[in-house]
């Protein structure tokens, strides 16, 4: 299990010797990684909060950064992706990062960045849903959900539901249950929920009417 933080480094659990493996970005700098997914059977993709993109090379335990580079409109927009790292169905990585939306071009190795037409300030997690052919992508801004329709070629963002008070923060979590319900955490740890009669986000509330507060303080990454 591969796993990272908050300047933890990026760590490894052996699970017979029962101990970690830790791997420093550089000599007496652990690096803090934010998210994991693997891009080969002996590289990984690594989002750090500070140096980019990196690919770790698990067999040579060694890592390169694609970092930001302000002569270089095809670098990444930012090296701090204190977001999401996404692989789509045709095997396109998604970067998001505090300076906006990035798409890996693999043939040539550098980054397209995404223009989304509605006011939001980072792009910080991905959910595609297979069976509707769409990509929903965690914002900070007036929307917490923009989507992208894969069959219509077209953005539209979600829009909270007028009858509920919803702070603006940045969207830190969504995802699907096996019933079909789309779910929003937010970094003000609220659940919402994607209302599928009125295409808005509403507050998740308990019995009692109180909204349920979730538990998450700090970013982590861990990859199986």
């Amino acid at each position: 299990m591969w796993t990272g933080e908050w300047a933890t480094g990026l760590k490894k659990f052996n699970l017979n010797e029962e101990s970690w493996e830790i791997h420093y970005f550089e000599k007496d700098y652990l690096g803090s990684v934010l998210s994991i997914l693997p891009k080969n059977d002996h590289e990984l993709w690594i989002g750090t909060a500070d140096r980019g993109l990196g690919v770790f090379d698990k067999q040579n335990k060694t890592f390169k950064f694609n970092e930001y580079d302000k002569s270089d409109p095809k670098s990444i927009s930012s090296n701090n992706l204190l977001c999401d790292i996404f692989i789509d169905r045709k095997g396109n990585l998604w970067v998001g990062t505090l300076e906006g939306l990035n798409l890996l071009d693999n043939q040539y190795q550098s980054f397209k960045r995404v223009e989304i037409p509605f006011d939001i300030e980072s792009v910080r997690t991905f959910y595609r849903d297979s069976a509707e052919q769409k990509m929903y992508f965690g914002v900070k801004g007036k929307s917490n959900v923009i989507v992208w329709d894969e069959k219509k070629s077209e953005w539209y963002p979600i829009r909270h539901d007028k009858s509920e008070v919803i702070e603006r923060a940045s969207t830190s979590q969504v995802f699907k249950d096996q019933k079909g319900e789309i779910w929003v955490g937010t970094a003000l740890n609220s659940l919402l929920y994607l209302d599928s009669v009125s295409n808005t986000l509403k507050i998740f509330r308990t019995e009692d009417g109180k909204p349920l507060k979730l538990n998450e303080k700090y970013p982590a990454a861990n990859y199986l």
